[in-house]
């Protein structure tokens, strides 16, 4: 969950997300922002695909392209790592996921899981937590 002190969208569950630095490649981005705010190193990357983003904040219009990947860790050992950001860590199925209340997820994260449901729906039935 994202903390009472994060930069937007405070008190809301979040997959957690990240930029690219210039010159970086996506999947070493993926691994840097896993480590960054986990605490641990994927195991596995999977490109799941992408999406355009139009959102609008302060009165400032922002587009941006999301590259959204699976990621697959030892839940074992991760922790959090930015206590600014995130407040909680916790591994939901996709079915837990779906029974939160709209307005306690960020305003992506509905959009991101009606995109890849059906793919997410199978690794989530074959995951341990």
């Amino acid at each position: 969950m994202r903390s009472p002190a994060a930069r937007d969208e405070r008190n809301k569950w979040d997959c957690g997300g990240g930029e690219l630095e210039f010159g970086e490649a996506i999947d070493h981005a993926v691994a840097r922002e896993v480590w960054e705010e986990y605490c641990c190193q994927p195991l596995k990357l999977e490109l799941l695909g992408h999406r355009d983003v139009f959102r609008t904040q302060k009165r400032q219009a922002t587009h941006w392209v999301v590259f959204d990947f699976l990621v697959e860790v030892d839940a074992t050992k991760c922790a959090i790592r930015e206590p600014e950001r995130s407040e909680n860590l916790r591994w939901v199925s996709l079915r837990e996921l779906e029974a939160i209340k709209p307005n306690n997820l960020h305003s992506q994260l509905p959009g991101m899981i009606k995109q890849y449901r059906d793919r997410l729906f199978k690794v989530s039935n074959h995951v341990s937590y």
